[in-house]
């Protein structure tokens, strides 16, 4: 992946502003916005952010895109990982009756936001004075006139509230049907947007023996750092491939939870994706004492043409600075027709009593039949290093790597075994 690159190349993020035109009618973003799963109003338009932070959640589908210099690409922070889904009803035709509950259509009502009116809407009535709500056995909300109701009896009322839909997975998920462009100086930056501390399907074991309390890191593309107490650690998951899940929380500290995991970008790019800056989804330090970091999370991008010299990056977070664990590396994987990018890319464990295992960076072409992964912990010892699951290996693989031997990875489609380093040829017999 890495190329010697001529003076114009070295230029071209300086110049960006001037090469990359802005498409006719584009939507530019000059203050913080946030666009919600459910709000499709700049899906299918050229976006442009610049200068601000364009806080995306859900999956939409934009033209094209351009994250300019001072200019940062994020999703909303979630500490259980789910968004909440607030929907709102209006106008919902109930009958009303002193002596039959009327059942709203919808489960999860928010009570607060009930509101009766008669057909015309110009009157509202009271609850708790001309209505009651209540719970029928199968936990809806009902409404039951009062005996000093002012509603008629049997009479047809219009109701709206809001209530709570299936919860969304936090993460930002954009297919850009065109060119995408991040600027030197822009980001796309989902650090400390996964899970909370303590959260997540690798969450790092607040250990309470030897006391006091120690947090071990969190696990993501490797197993998370043991904490001072040498217990449980978190331990690796998500798809090296295909990697969409989000970093986990840092075990708890005596004095409080680790830090939270890195977010989630999924990119699909119909044109060239160009990185001059970052994309960035790292775990956060642990700063509660003994407290340990959060995992990286996960980078998943898929385009034609692949360019630039920017950082891809899904480092953990450090454990609290000398007890704690360190949070494990999380997963990247680039998916491209043609790549001629200099980018530094790296899913590094984080320091701490014992540092995190590193994460996976996955690259493949299109048309190859295998891709490869690059395990690196930055020259440094960690945690376990590399894991599979069990249907990406041949049979003695997935449980070979440990902090004492070399990792050791099956290429999907591949009919023999691939070591990491190619040079260890005995990495993985069985």
């Amino acid at each position: 992946m890495k190329q010697t690159f001529s003076f114009l190349h070295l230029v071209l993020p300086v110049t960006a502003s001037l090469l990359c035109a802005f498409p006719a009618g584009a939507i530019t973003f000059t203050t913080d916005t946030v666009v919600s799963f459910s709000n499709t109003n700049f899906d299918g338009e050229n976006i442009i952010v610049t200068n601000c932070t364009l806080t995306v959640d859900g999956l939409h589908s934009f033209a094209s895109l351009q994250v300019l210099n001072g200019a940062t690409l994020a999703h909303s922070f979630a500490p259980n990982g789910l968004l909440e889904n607030r929907r709102t009803i209006t106008n919902e035709p109930q009958v009303l009756s002193s002596t039959n509950a009327a059942t709203l259509s919808n489960g999860d009502v928010v009570v607060s936001t009930v509101v009766v009116q008669d057909l015309s809407g110009l009157v509202t009535y009271t609850n708790g004075a001309d209505y009651v709500i209540g719970l029928d056995d199968n936990g809806m909300t009902t409404l039951l006139l009062t005996t000093n109701f002012t509603i008629a009896e049997g009479s047809t009322n219009l109701v709206a509230y809001d209530y709570l839909d299936t919860p969304v997975t936090a993460g930002l998920r954009l297919i850009v049907i065109g060119d995408a462009f991040v600027a030197q100086g822009g980001t796309v930056n989902v650090d400390g947007k996964g899970y909370d501390g303590g959260l997540g399907y690798g969450d790092g074991a607040g250990q309470s023996a030897g006391s006091p309390l120690s947090g071990s890191g969190a696990g993501h593309g490797g197993d998370g750092g043991q904490s001072a107490v040498l217990g449980a650690t978190g331990t690796s998951y998500d798809s090296i491939q295909q990697p969409v899940n989000l970093g986990s929380g840092g075990g708890r500290g005596y004095e409080g939870v680790g830090g939270a995991g890195g977010g989630s970008v999924r990119l699909v790019v119909g044109g060239n994706l160009r990185v001059e800056g970052m994309v960035s989804a790292n775990g956060v330090n642990g700063i509660n004492e003994r407290s340990g970091g959060g995992s990286g999370g996960s980078i998943w991008l898929t385009c034609q043409n692949l360019s630039g010299a920017g950082v891809f990056s899904a480092n953990g977070g450090d454990g609290e600075p000398s007890q704690g664990g360190g949070g494990a590396g999380g997963r990247i994987s680039l998916q491209f027709a043609a790549n001629s990018s200099s980018a530094l890319t790296q899913a590094h464990g984080g320091n701490g009593y014992v540092r995190g295992g590193a994460g996976t960076v996955y690259s493949q072409a299109d048309g190859q039949l295998t891709g490869q992964v690059l395990v690196d912990n930055g020259g440094k010892s960690g945690m376990q290093q590399f894991s599979l699951w069990p249907s990406q290996c041949q049979p003695g693989e997935g449980t070979r790597p440990t902090p004492s031997t070399k990792p050791c990875c099956c290429r999907p489609g591949a009919l023999t075994r691939h070591p990491f380093p190619a040079h260890n040829e005995n990495c993985c017999q069985a």
